[in-house]
């Protein structure tokens, strides 16, 4: 079970929502779910698993957006095709 959230602002987003944030290098960040996120994710894993069942879960982090438009993706760097919003373009490592 996978469930998407985000730090931030998704800038491919069709809404825009959530605040900016700038981590820069060895900067660290805490996040915190508010109720109304705690109660859709507890609802989303309790379709397959009662709650008080899940004694460890793993966070994947997946998806990096840089200022500059770079975007580390699941362990390779792309950007934005500028014709195509929706699609990524491979670039080499920056």
């Amino acid at each position: 079970m996978a469930y998407p959230l985000w730090f931030g602002r998704n800038p491919r987003a069709r809404v825009v929502a959530g605040d900016p944030k700038r981590l820069g290098p060895q900067d660290t960040a805490e996040i915190a779910l508010s109720e109304d996120e705690y109660t859709k994710l507890k609802t989303f894993l309790e379709q397959r698993h009662p709650i008080g069942s899940i004694s460890k879960t793993s966070i994947r982090i997946t998806q990096v957006v840089f200022e500059d438009g770079l975007i580390w993706l699941n362990g390779s760097w792309v950007r934005s095709d500028p014709n195509n919003p929706s699609k990524f373009i491979p670039v080499n490592h920056p």
